[in-house]
């Protein structure tokens, strides 16, 4: 019995990871009325002070159509399990006392985990697309 306790606790333990696994993170912003400059502005500067390289690259994206038309996403595309360890404190206060002040409604972080295999014209190593078709 209390070896099968424990073959279903590590069981539970080791197969919330994939090592392997690439994740995307996204969230959804919609500006305050009046203040879609501002939380552009904002955004852009703390993209460029925090997010310059690939790997800590950040895509931007502002829907245009449909109901969520005038929404914001951010895209943090191909982190590993260890890209979670970062100390990025800094860049999270940056946003908290800098740009969200403009935000008026937001999504909170969602994780997806990119199936390879499922997806059309994956390339490894390369730049995702500007436009999302």
């Amino acid at each position: 019995m209390l070896f099968s306790v424990a073959l279903m606790i590590s069981a539970s333990t080791f197969s919330q990871t994939n090592d392997n696994a690439e994740y995307w993170n996204t969230w959804e912003y919609t500006a305050k009325e009046g203040k879609v400059k501002d939380f552009e502005e904002a955004a852009t500067k703390k993209t460029a002070m925090f997010n310059k390289t690939d790997k800590t690259g950040i895509l931007t994206y502002r829907i245009t159509t449909g109901s969520g038309s005038g929404t914001y996403v951010r895209v943090e595309t191909r982190k590993s399990p260890a890209d979670y360890d970062s100390d990025r404190s800094a860049e999270a206060a940056y946003w908290r006392d800098n740009v969200a002040k403009f935000v008026a409604r937001n999504s909170g972080q969602v994780r997806w985990q990119l199936l390879r295999d499922g997806t059309l014209n994956y390339v490894p190593g390369s730049a995702p697309s500007k436009h999302v078709a």
